[in-house]
């Protein structure tokens, strides 16, 4: 838009030319800070405000504090087999969650 402007209204600078890039490198290089940090703000804006997320069935909220969970996918017969694992390795709970 500079460089459009400089040839639009040209003025008389001694023979150099309307448009070098020099002189719009800091300009630019402001613009894109500053759009930068705009759409990271808007972008958080849309995607933690505005875009609703379900939740997974098998959260727990003891798991983003002092626990550790695991979640198993399995078929229906192997259901026993996975609990019986997971309670040998240690597991102090094992829950099954019908989906």
């Amino acid at each position: 838009m500079q460089i459009w402007c400089a040839y639009d209204w040209p003025l008389v600078i001694g023979g150099k030319p309307f448009a070098s890039i020099t002189p719009y490198t800091i300009i630019g290089f402001e613009l894109n800070i500053l759009l930068g940090g705009l759409l990271t703000v808007l972008g958080l804006l849309f995607f933690g405000m505005f875009l609703t997320r379900k939740g997974h069935e098998a959260y727990q909220p003891g798991f983003s504090g002092d626990s550790f969970g695991c979640l198993v996918s399995c078929q229906p017969d192997q259901i026993p087999r996975a609990e019986d694992l997971l309670k040998r390795a240690g597991s102090t709970e094992v829950r099954v969650v019908e989906g």
